[in-house]
């Protein structure tokens, strides 16, 4: 469109895909105007029974000076924890701890942000992952004022789970 800046994404969708577990990242986001941020899942059943069915789950999502903890049943309800953050200059840890009886806990630097409970069956199937940073958009909002490059650095993304 003319910009001089794009969008990026990396996803594990047809590489790896995991069931219940605890996942982490540790990363430095970009908190600038247009900056939108974001460490999420899908599920493996997307094409087949597209979104929302196929749930989704935000365990970090970024925009306007906000930091966002999601999870979006298939009956398009949002659970959701959002505060102020605008600390781009520190490392932080975002945790997600998902077990089988489809609870899933959202941290940031050891404190809880959102307890789900919803039991949804979309919660018992395989995820993978996407972590990305989307420039622009609806809620991204306008980066005409920002300084470009912005960079997302990520020290580390692990998943452990139960053999």
């Amino acid at each position: 469109q003319g910009y001089s800046y794009t969008s990026a994404s990396l996803n594990t969708k047809g590489k790896q895909s995991w069931t219940y577990g605890k996942f982490e990242m540790r990363a430095r986001i970009p908190t600038a105007k247009g900056c939108w941020p974001a460490w999420w899942g899908l599920g493996t059943n997307i094409s087949a029974d597209s979104w929302p069915a196929c749930g989704e789950i935000d365990m970090m999502e970024f925009y306007k000076s906000t930091a966002l903890y999601n999870v979006m049943d298939p009956g398009e309800r949002w659970f959701s924890y959002k505060e102020d953050f605008t600390d781009s200059d520190d490392y932080h840890t975002w945790t997600m701890i998902w077990n089988s009886s489809s609870d899933i806990e959202l941290y940031r630097d050891g404190t809880l942000k959102l307890h789900y409970t919803g039991g949804s069956a979309a919660f018992d199937k395989p995820f993978y992952l996407l972590v990305n940073l989307a420039i622009g958009g609806n809620n991204g909002g306008d980066p005409s004022t920002t300084t470009f490059p912005r960079s997302y650095y990520i020290d580390y993304i692990r998943v452990y789970q139960r053999e």
